[in-house]
Parts: C-alpha cells; structure tokens; sequence
C-alpha cells in the first residue's frame, strides 16, 4: 500500500512539476515587443555593438563541420533583450530562429553573459541578432537604442572535410619524407 500511495505522490509531482514548465515556456515571441518583430524581419543596416559583443562566433563569417554552433556574448549592461533571426531563402526574409532550448529571445541577467546553442542546417545560415534594453518604452531605432547584427555561419559537407584532411596528412608525409631525406 506504501509503494502505490509513494508512486501515486510521485506522479503527482511530477505532472505539477510538468504542467508548470509548459505554462512558462509559452509563446516564444511574448517578451519580444512588435517593433523589434518588425526591425527583425525587414533588411536594415547593421549598428555598432553598443549593447552586446558577440564573441561566438569571433567574426561575421564562419565555417564549421558541425551541426550545431553555440553563439554567445556580453554586456556591460542587464536587462538586455537579445532576438535571433535566421534568414529564409524562400521568403527572403528573417524569421525568428529558436535555439536548442527553444527560445527565440532571451533576457541578459547581471552576469552580463550570454550562451546559446544554435542548429546549422548544411550550407549558408544567415543570422540577424536584435539587441535592446527591456525596460526603454521609447520607439525602437536602430543606432540608438536597438543593436543590429549580422553573422553567417557555413555548416561544410562532410566529403570536404576529408579532402582537407586527407591533403594535410599528404603533405605532412612528404615534409616527413623531405626531411629524413627518403624520396
């Protein structure tokens, strides 16, 4: 009777514990305000990083044999909204792009820090990252009080990778040979 009534409490907990993470995962777009929306699926000018430095990737174009990126970056500020974009080829427009954790938006605490997992589908992935304080109500304007940025990241084929390597380790055995002085 102890084991039903212990199971019995345990499903409980765990359908509350459930039930509490699914209401507070909702709509991913809710803390992002409409003229960020807006700044994010029209083209505009990329700002200076006055509100975020993004130090992954380092540059705006990367390559990268693997499928998932992790993007981060600082703050000398909290309180920052951050929304990514990934741009779809077949509307010619930027999309709100999920992370692995599934949000599109996140909120920079008081570490200042940022780092979020991305997936890469094979080729060129196009990213914009809208940045801006959460608590500013004035209009949104790009240079002023909302940071835009751009960054690629190539996800490589595989066969291209072995042509690489297999070009690295050739020349590595003929500098081996050169120097052991075996032709």
């Amino acid at each position: 009777m102890r084991k039903k009534s212990f199971s019995f409490i345990i499903f409980i907990i765990l359908i509350f514990a459930y039930t509490l993470l699914s209401v507070a995962a909702g709509d991913k777009s809710e803390n992002i305000r409409p003229g960020a929306l807006s700044l994010m699926t029209k083209e505009s000018d990329p700002t200076s990083d006055f509100l975020v430095t993004l130090t992954s990737p380092d540059s705006i174009n990367i390559n990268t044999f693997r499928k998932t990126f992790k993007i981060g970056g600082t703050s000398g500020r909290s309180e920052i909204v951050v929304v990514l974009g990934r741009f779809n080829e077949s509307t010619g427009a930027y999309e709100l792009f999920e992370t692995l954790d599934r949000d599109a938006s996140w909120i920079i605490g008081k570490s200042g820090f940022f780092a979020k997992e991305i997936a890469l589908e094979k080729g060129q992935n196009r990213f914009k990252l809208v940045a801006y304080i959460k608590d500013d109500t004035s209009k949104l304007e790009p240079g002023k009080n909302v940071q835009i940025s751009y960054f690629t990241i190539t996800q490589l084929e595989e066969t291209l990778k072995d042509k690489i390597l297999n070009s690295v380790l050739d020349i590595s055995n003929v500098i081996t040979k050169f120097i052991s002085g075996k032709n």
